[in-house]
């Protein structure tokens, strides 16, 4: 799919994504993926989140007692607002629409109340784990193992 200059494969898998998504103004790169058992979501890219964040509702539908298996409970700044919430490790399946679907062990932060923001892919809690890359033209998020 992506190559080094030497040949050697950078990714092998790709997906399209959106740039926006519903009810969140504002440009973002939106890619299908799931977290846990859950259906398939989709979550924004975002390189300036510490962590992945999964919604209370959503987290409490996988598993209602989440909260004794949290390896942290912290503090999470989003939006120059102070969210408390529980970290936990969780797989989370990037999906591909060409190559393979992609399971990473990613920490992911669920807030202790319900906000309305959308689920994020963090830098710490998935995306330091793989490569990516992204191209703008036309929409097409790649994404392989290290």
């Amino acid at each position: 799919m992506l190559h080094y200059p030497d040949g050697n494969c950078f990714v092998k898998s790709r997906t399209s994504y959106l740039d926006t998504i519903e009810g969140h103004p504002g440009n973002r790169i939106c890619i299908p993926v799931q977290f846990a058992g859950l259906p398939k979501t989709l979550a924004v890219v975002d390189t300036g989140a510490p962590w992945c964040v999964l919604s209370k509702e959503e987290a409490t539908t996988f598993d209602p007692n989440y909260r004794n298996e949290g390896i942290n409970e912290i503090t999470l700044n989003i939006r120059s607002h102070e969210i408390e919430g529980v970290l936990v490790r969780w797989n989370i399946t990037l999906c591909a629409e060409e190559g393979v679907d992609m399971t990473v062990d990613a920490t992911v932060f669920v807030p202790d109340d319900d906000i309305l923001i959308p689920n994020f892919i963090g830098l710490d809690g998935l995306l330091t784990r793989i490569r990516f890359a992204v191209d703008p033209k036309n929409n097409h998020f790649f994404f392989g193992s290290m």
